[in-house]
């Protein structure tokens, strides 16, 4: 399997973890924050937001979760203080917004994907959080059940939340036949109608059949404002017969049969 991607040179691509070094545009923020917490502390390292989050759907195949009007922070933690996920907290003036790890398996592979789960034993790993896309406030900050303050976000990432991508996918080719030998080509286009940048998600799953393992790819393709891009994944059956492949989008999924000469 090969994946290529044709991007936007304009694109200032979402992360899938945060860096140091400050605030990345509309994606990444170092905090390197600490809430008193009792005894202990809690430190927040850095914070990252996605349009988007993948979902294994079975085992060897994956999803796309991306509800209408809903985005996701990604916080990295570590904690000294007794606290579990849902202490860790994104909190404006009238709303709060608690985080989670463990409702299910989209949220443990989508912080596997940028890192660790938070384990409240270990006290350090990811929290995630779903917010209203676009974020209806001016502020937001992290902030922790029985901590002593909280930590505001940095205003690029919040702008960023104000103003989402507007993700969508435009088209999928995959070929009807092919010559053994050859590779399944399979192409996805996708365009951004926001403002600001993002990462539209999906999953090329190689499904079995002509020799195929089970096996899914998981696609990330960084989009700016107003802009389109393309991907293509490259699968190569090993023996004639008939290929499936699964598409995974945002929207849904949907099972192609390839024939192999």
């Amino acid at each position: 399997m090969r994946t290529t991607t044709d991007d936007t040179p304009s694109a200032s691509p979402e992360t899938d973890r945060p860096v140091g070094g400050g605030c990345l545009p509309a994606d990444a923020c170092s905090l390197d924050a600490t809430v008193p917490v009792g005894d202990g502390e809690v430190a927040v390292g850095g914070v990252q937001r996605q349009a988007s989050l993948f979902e294994l759907t079975f085992p060897d195949s994956f999803g796309v979760r991306a509800p209408d009007g809903r985005g996701y922070v990604l916080a990295a933690v570590r904690a000294s203080a007794d606290v579990r996920a849902g202490d860790v907290r994104l909190v404006t003036d009238d709303d709060r917004y608690e985080g989670w790890v463990d409702a299910g398996l989209p949220v443990r592979v989508a912080v596997q994907e940028a890192h660790r789960p938070f384990d409240a034993d270990r006290g350090r790993g990811w929290v995630a959080f779903e917010l209203p896309a676009p974020l209806g406030n001016e502020t937001l900050a992290v902030g922790v059940r029985g901590g002593d303050r909280s930590v505001p976000l940095p205003t690029p990432l919040v702008d960023a939340l104000r103003r989402p991508p507007e993700l969508a996918a435009d088209s999928v080719d995959v070929p009807d036949r092919v010559t053994l030998g050859d590779e399944i080509v399979v192409t996805v286009r996708a365009s951004n109608d926001g403002e600001s940048p993002g990462v539209f998600r999906a999953s090329v799953d190689e499904s079995g059949g002509a020799g195929l393992f089970y096996r899914p790819n998981r696609v990330r393709l960084p989009i700016a404002g107003g802009e389109t891009a393309a991907t293509t994944v490259e699968i190569r059956p090993t023996e004639r017969g008939t290929a499936r492949v699964g598409v995974a989008l945002p929207s849904g999924g949907e099972l192609y049969e390839v024939s192999v000469d």
